[in-house]
């Protein structure tokens, strides 16, 4: 059985993964068709990472 604190460094490292394929896809694609492409995902699947991205980075960038 995991630990509490080992739950929350697998959440926070899920973070950061979205976090950076959102990062990824501002910074170096221009389509969400580009970015499925490149990392060989339906177009559908790469918007509900970039999706949550977002959501991750405005979380933590919003308050600093």
């Amino acid at each position: 059985m995991a630990t509490q604190t080992q739950i929350e460094k697998a959440v926070e490292e899920a973070a950061d993964k979205f976090q950076a394929w959102y990062l990824d896809y501002v910074n170096n694609f221009i389509s969400t068709e580009g970015f499925a492409g490149h990392y060989g995902i339906t177009e559908e699947e790469a918007e509900k990472r970039i999706r949550i991205g977002r959501k991750i980075h405005k979380q933590r960038t919003e308050n600093q």
